[in-house]
């Protein structure tokens, strides 16, 4: 997360290489220099449950949909604002 004075200005993410060790553990592994920045002013934090989209109002410009997740534009992914998963699409369930 990225702010100035207080306020969020943008979201740095990086490209993984993977996310489980040998043995099956959590333990990320990052490509070096991948970091990619986008400029925003709100950020959804998810964690793979469903999200709490609760502070959003009409005048935000995003629409939510009846299972409760963000509509976006299907080709490119696009609102009004920036979206993620699993709060653009159902969260992935692994057993």
């Amino acid at each position: 997360m990225l702010g100035r004075d207080g306020k969020v200005v943008g979201l740095e993410c990086l490209k993984t290489m993977r996310v489980f060790d040998e043995n099956h553990r959590f333990s990320p592994v990052f490509y070096e220099n991948s970091e990619t920045q986008f400029e925003c002013d709100t950020i959804i934090l998810s964690i793979g449950q469903a999200p709490n989209l609760d502070f959003l109002f009409p005048d935000d410009g995003i629409q939510v949909s009846p299972r409760g997740l963000v509509n976006v534009h299907r080709e490119t992914l696009m609102t009004p604002r920036p979206a993620s998963s699993p709060a653009v699409t159902a969260p992935l369930v692994r057993g």
